[in-house]
């Protein structure tokens, strides 16, 4: 029996509900527009899984790759503008949106998916090719690991608990998210080309922690302004 849509569908529940109590309830948060657009890309993903197993149509593997291809520029700019770091948007954006061009026009680009149990495998244009998929690889690697690198010198640097609270609350939300995910694909190799399913279901931890942090700093923010007035 294949539990995948079942468990796709109750995870893009799960983040949709969160999204939206996010931009409901922490509107004082900065870090609220981008954790929303995490969760709904997430969410999205989940969404597209569910869609490929139940209809078997290849078009939500093009849907789907967009989905997660965006979650480390979202994720690094969230943190880049809670920190007030300037960055040029075109560059942040520049790697994720080509390849998005990419499998939306290249009437090619989703080869095949299949429901395996859990997990969906896919094979796309990216799949066994190098040139094309090793600036992807590092694109997704080097802007998780920026974001985790300055979220931890923010950390060091706190002089509150409840900011504390904030950058860890993060930093656990990517660790839970990709530690997971590489230690299971470290023990069954085969499960590599699911990479991008096993990672989006480890990111239900990652919205989760990401919702935590978003709530402290609304909690935060309300109680510096209250102590103005």
């Amino acid at each position: 029996m294949c539990f995948t849509p079942l468990v796709s569908i109750s995870t893009a529940i799960i983040e949709l509900i969160l999204a939206f109590l996010l931009i409901s309830c922490f509107r004082k948060s900065k870090l609220t527009p981008f954790f929303f657009a995490v969760l709904i890309l997430l969410g999205w993903y989940q969404f597209s899984e569910f869609m490929l197993c139940t209809t078997g149509n290849l078009f939500w593997i093009r849907f789907g790759f967009i989905g997660y291809t965006f979650l480390p520029a979202v994720g690094l700019h969230s943190i880049l503008n809670y920190f007030k770091i300037k960055v040029n948007l075109i560059l942040l954006y520049l790697v994720p949106t080509t390849y998005s061009l990419f499998a939306l026009f290249n009437a090619h680009f989703a080869i095949s998916g299949q429901c395996i149990l859990i997990f969906v495998q896919v094979k796309t244009l990216l799949t066994g090719q190098p040139l094309r998929v090793i600036p992807y690889i590092l694109y997704y690697a080097l802007f998780i690991i920026l974001a985790f690198a300055i979220l931890w010198k923010a950390y060091l640097k706190a002089r509150t608990k409840i900011q504390k609270q904030i950058d860890l609350s993060e930093m656990m939300g990517i660790l839970l998210m990709t530690i997971p995910t590489f230690v299971l694909i470290i023990i069954f190799p085969a499960l590599g080309i699911m990479f991008p399913s096993v990672l989006c279901h480890f990111g239900l931890l990652l919205g989760i922690c990401f919702f935590f942090a978003a709530y402290l700093d609304n909690k935060m923010n309300l109680h510096e302004k209250f102590h103005k007035k």
